[in-house]
């Protein structure tokens, strides 16, 4: 009996929480159901999953729909999937997007590390809530929150500002015109130079320094925050464990934030397949009008391409894997491979 419950232990690859640590992994959770919530009506008399389904709107439940998939912060592809996976996709992004920038969007602070200062609290960055909203939108969520939030442009409404306080009126005097075409020419140089830092390593999975108990549960510190955001992206945290890097035999913080977001959102993702090789570029936004124009633009011209790439449709009754039945396929040529798409199964789409 020992020795089964020994293999039945070895046999999971993630921690195993305690009544302890789920509840203070509970703490951990707690700022980023703030930050989602925000994107929802207030007050919300739903859980958070129930309320982002009722604002998502990728399309007809039936049918299978197209989405993005988000791996760097400027980098996304366009995938496609059935309407209940698009949405989960899309919920489990915005939660990992939480979990990387809760300190600059909420007022909580991860944990001080011994000997080093106690992180301050910061004041919610605009910026980054402008992009947590754009990446909701992308991701097929509507609401008037996020529209709220995406009008508050903060490359548009701040840089004007900014200028002002360089070149002050009372001294300079005042050139509405001339600050305006500024502002622009300043935000397209943003849109250049500034670009999303982007990883270069893979995460290290276990390391010689063994990360310590009180590290293994509840809110970050503030160290490891710093170090493991850039790896808290659905395609590395559902990677597979032998893809990362491993310098020694102890588990790393970022084992430890990858253990708690299974915890909390199950360790497999939904079933997706990618339509392209190459990321689709981020479309940058200037106004809020403007935005919601390039929004919908980008939404119509994805589904084109879609279109396109399909060249003919045909039914086909094949056996299901296990032969037991036949089942009604529907079968998609497209240019460089074949789609299967089996209605009613959440693994249905199959390229070959």
């Amino acid at each position: 009996m020992r020795l089964a419950i020994r293999k039945n232990l070895l046999s999971v690859n993630h921690l195993i929480p305690s009544l302890f640590t789920f509840l203070e992994d509970l703490k951990y959770l707690k700022p980023r159901s703030k930050i989602m919530k925000s994107l929802l009506p207030d007050p919300l008399k739903m859980t958070i999953r129930e309320g982002f389904h009722q604002h998502f709107f990728g399309g007809d439940s039936s049918t299978n729909e197209h989405t993005v998939f988000q791996n760097q912060e400027s980098s996304f592809v366009a995938v496609i999937g059935s309407w209940q996976d698009c949405f989960v996709l899309g919920l489990l992004q915005l939660w990992a997007f939480s979990t990387r920038y809760f300190p600059q969007m909420i007022q909580f602070t991860p944990k001080m590390d011994e000997g080093s200062v106690k992180p301050l609290v910061q004041e919610p960055n605009a910026h980054i809530w402008y992009k947590f909203a754009d990446l909701a939108h992308r991701l097929g969520f509507r609401s008037q929150e996020i529209d709220k939030i995406l009008a508050e442009n903060t490359d548009v409404k701040i840089t004007p500002g900014s200028l002002h306080t360089l070149r002050p009126e009372v001294m300079y005097g005042s050139n509405a015109v001339s600050f305006t075409n500024l502002a622009q020419e300043v935000n397209k140089s943003l849109q250049n130079v500034c670009c999303s830092r982007e990883r270069e390593t893979r995460p290290h999975i276990t390391v010689a320094d063994a990360e310590e108990l009180s590290h293994r549960c509840g809110m970050p510190y503030n160290e490891s925050q710093e170090r493991d955001r850039e790896y808290l992206f659905l395609d590395t945290l559902y990677d597979s464990p032998d893809r990362y890097n491993s310098s020694g035999d102890e588990i790393s913080s970022f084992y430890v934030k990858r253990a708690i977001f299974f915890a909390f959102f199950g360790t497999q993702l939904p079933k997706y397949q990618s339509l392209e090789e190459s990321p689709l570029p981020h479309v940058p936004f200037t106004t809020a009008e403007h935005g919601s124009a390039l929004r919908e633009e980008t939404d119509v011209n994805l589904a084109s391409e879609i279109r396109d790439k399909i060249m003919h449709s045909e039914s086909e009754v094949s056996p299901d894997p296990e032969g037991q039945q036949m089942v009604t396929m529907t079968v998609f040529s497209f240019q460089t491979q074949r789609l299967t798409i089996i209605p009613g199964s959440r693994s249905s789409i199959i390229f070959r």
